[in-house]
């Protein structure tokens, strides 16, 4: 599925309204609710990259860094006492 780079601003402006505007249930409803958002964005940005795309380096940062923030929240998640 290849999304336009107009859907995507779309999806992530609507996402951003909804994540402002959304009811307070708790720190863990919240951060649920973005990395379920993030996952399916990641999806949709994957769809849009094939093998042979060629992307900007700051690209390819911005991509580092997201997964390099995720692993590091992962990890201590799993284990938060080292």
């Amino acid at each position: 599925m290849k999304v336009s780079k107009q859907k995507l601003r779309a999806i992530i402006s609507e996402e951003l309204e909804n994540i402002s505007e959304g009811t307070h249930r708790g720190e863990g409803s919240m951060a649920r609710h973005q990395l379920y958002r993030t996952a399916k964005l990641a999806m949709i940005t994957r769809n849009m990259i094939t093998d042979d795309t060629d992307l900007e380096e700051w690209v390819e940062s911005k991509i580092t860094k997201a997964h390099d923030y995720l692993k590091t929240v992962m990890d201590y998640i799993d284990n938060p006492d080292t």
